[in-house]
Formats: C-alpha cells, sequence, structure tokens
C-alpha cells in the first residue's frame, strides 16, 4: 500500500533512507551533585549525592523530620556555569543574602540564617542574623549522555 503510494507521488522507496531522521535522541548533560547539610541543631550531617540533569529542578535533600529541603537547578550562564541552589525550611531560612536561593559555580559552603528578607528592600542598618547552619556543595561533570526521543 504504501509502495504505491510513493509511486503515485513518483518517489522511489529507497530514496527515503536519503532523509534525515526526524526523531533523534537529544543529548542532556549530567551532573553528579553532592550536598552537606549541618544543622547547628542536629548532631549528624545529612549528606546526599543525586544526578541531576542541566535545566531541571532536582530535589537532593527532603528531611522532615529537622524540617529542610534542599534543591538544586544546574545551568550556564554565557558558557560558564551558573547553578542554582534553593533551601526550604520549616521555619523560615535563608543564605546571606537573605533569600531562600542563590546562584554559585562548582564547589562551596553556604552559611544558613534564621529568617527571610521581604524582596529586595535594604537596610539603613544590618540586622544581627542568628546562623543555623551550613550547606556545602560539589557539583562534578559528567559526560553528555542521549536521551531517547519522547
Amino acid at each position: 500500500m504504501i509502495v504505491m503510494l510513493l509511486r503515485t507521488l513518483r518517489i522511489a522507496p529507497a530514496s527515503l533512507l536519503a532523509l534525515p531522521c526526524v526523531s533523534q535522541a537529544a543529548e542532556v548533560k549530567v551532573q553528579q551533585v553532592q550536598v552537606a547539610v549541618l544543622l547547628d541543631s542536629s548532631k549528624e550531617p545529612l549528606i546526599a549525592t543525586a544526578a541531576c540533569e542541566s535545566g531541571r529542578n532536582c530535589a537532593i535533600i527532603s528531611e522532615p523530620t529537622l524540617g529542610i529541603t534542599v534543591g538544586i537547578e544546574l545551568g550556564q550562564a554565557n558558557g560558564i556555569n551558573a547553578n542554582t541552589l534553593n533551601v526550604a525550611c520549616a521555619s523560615p531560612c535563608s543564605f546571606h543574602t537573605g533569600q531562600a536561593r542563590i546562584t554559585f559555580r562548582g564547589q562551596e559552603t553556604f552559611n544558613l540564617f534564621e529568617g527571610e528578607s521581604p524582596g529586595v528592600m535594604h537596610y539603613l542598618v544590618q540586622r544581627p542574623r542568628k546562623k543555623i547552619g551550613e550547606i556545602s556543595v560539589i557539583t562534578v561533570p559528567s559526560e553528555p549522555i542521549l536521551r531517547p526521543p519522547i
């Protein structure tokens, strides 16, 4: 049936083999991410490793008993790694910026503070903030993998 249709359209079946395939495997950048969270209220650190895809949110630590969730989004800006670390706590918490998200490259350690700043307000006098822990992040680049087409 298909061969008859091709003949009526004057297309040789062999010429179809020369056409590029529409459905191709996509290259996905995956990185190993290691996160360690040390809260002052906890005796043991929380340590986790995950394989995260570039451009997607990746939840790494979710600990309901301590009330903390840590996620990361791997990305690039102008060819340079620009990863975003997100933290959510049972009671509001933030990084030194006053926000619950921060952009970083490679391997870094961040202090975690109690409370969060509303929006982009800047105070004339810096308020003292209570440190409640720290988060260390290490990203290890890996070779791109091929994901089958959807």
